[in-house]
């Protein structure tokens, strides 16, 4: 098991190149459910919007501006529509026709799915792991890289 993890950390880490430390990481990786808290940190630094000193400061950061959705605690269980929404949103992904119009958790969820930034799920009331959510934000930084490999 501590060697999946180490190679998954290491596997990783040239795509986190913001402050996660390696006990946060796998602290992530141990984590079934999430937080709504812990995703904002997480997402809002590797999206490079942001970098806070604890999670409820990128949680309110996130909340302030329309990112998580309306009824989102910091503590509340992160569901995978919510953590769409704040992948759309802190990384600027345009997204679908709907969702540039409605840009709520439902037409991020679908966007997302039809990204293949997800891991099979097509729920969007699902918990998140913190191994799922570490994926997506590897998989999004990989087409992010990707793009910008095809624009030069």
């Amino acid at each position: 098991m501590h060697k999946y993890i180490l190679f998954i950390f290491l596997l990783l880490t040239p795509f986190f190149g913001w402050s996660q430390t390696g006990s946060e990481i796998e602290t992530l990786l141990a984590t079934p459910n999430i937080t709504y808290a812990q995703a904002a940190r997480l997402v809002l630094e590797a999206s490079e919007a942001a970098v806070f000193a604890n999670p409820e400061e990128a949680f309110r950061f996130a909340a302030g501006r329309g990112w998580l959705p309306k009824k989102a605690a910091s503590n509340g269980t992160a569901q995978l529509g919510g953590i769409a929404l704040l992948l759309m949103r802190s990384f600027d992904l345009k997204g679908g026709v709907i969702y540039r119009s409605v840009k709520n958790a439902h037409y991020a969820f679908r966007d997302i799915v039809w990204l293949g930034l997800t891991r099979g799920q097509r729920d969007p009331a699902a918990k998140v792991s913190g191994g799922d959510l570490l994926y997506m934000v590897n998989r999004l930084l990989a087409l992010k890289e990707d793009e910008a490999g095809e624009t030069r």
